[in-house]
């Protein structure tokens, strides 16, 4: 037992330590969510992102949306969802300074709501759950800036990308004993700086 918890220490450290030295960086970028049963929103995230090995990079975000808002025959509620996601991307350097990447994770999705009754017997608001859901994305980056005094090499790219998420929420509405679910699979778009080194 001793011996698999040390391998594990040590398969980590030799990860964080070959992410360290490689393609990795942080960043930050503004946001638009569609999801197919509540209203779209737009939101800010940010996140990390490390070289797993060449041309594979492992991203690790996380994105804040309000008022996501959903009408029934019950009332309307408004969810603030905050997704935390895991996404390998496989990415493919072009001519000059641009590339392309592709790929796709998992997410955990924090999500609160407030709930507005209409007048009747029965209209309750419910707390709804986290979920687990998976998302897909393809985007571009184009190298801005060039720093080969920083950190010896770095450099600053402008990506944009779209995103496609699949998840399901208990939507915080019950109406006669009856749970009004949320469907908020749908489309988005990021937009945003990374630096990296």
């Amino acid at each position: 037992m001793r011996k698999l918890i040390w391998s594990g220490v040590l398969a980590l450290g030799l990860t964080v330590g070959v992410s360290a030295q490689a393609d990795s960086g942080w960043g930050f970028y503004g946001s638009y969510w569609e999801p197919a049963d509540v209203s779209g929103a737009f939101g800010v995230g940010g996140g990390i992102s490390m070289e797993m090995i060449p041309n594979l990079r492992l991203d690790i975000r996380a994105t804040s949306f309000s008022n996501l808002e959903k009408e029934n025959a019950a009332g309307t509620s408004s969810l603030d969802v905050v997704p935390l996601e895991a996404i390998f991307l496989v990415v493919a350097p072009l001519a000059g300074r641009w590339g392309v990447y592709g790929g796709g994770g998992i997410g955990y999705y924090f999500i609160s709501g407030d709930f507005s009754p209409n007048e009747g017997e029965g209209n309750v608001a419910v707390e709804p759950d986290n979920e687990i859901g998976g998302i897909i994305l393809a985007g571009t980056e184009f190298n801005v800036v060039d720093n080969q005094r920083l950190r010896g090499s770095s450099r600053t790219t402008l990506f944009a990308e779209v995103t496609g998420r699949f998840v399901e929420a208990n939507h915080a509405m019950v109406k006669s004993g009856s749970t009004d679910n949320a469907d908020l699979s749908g489309v988005g778009a990021n937009v945003g700086l990374m630096v990296r080194w």
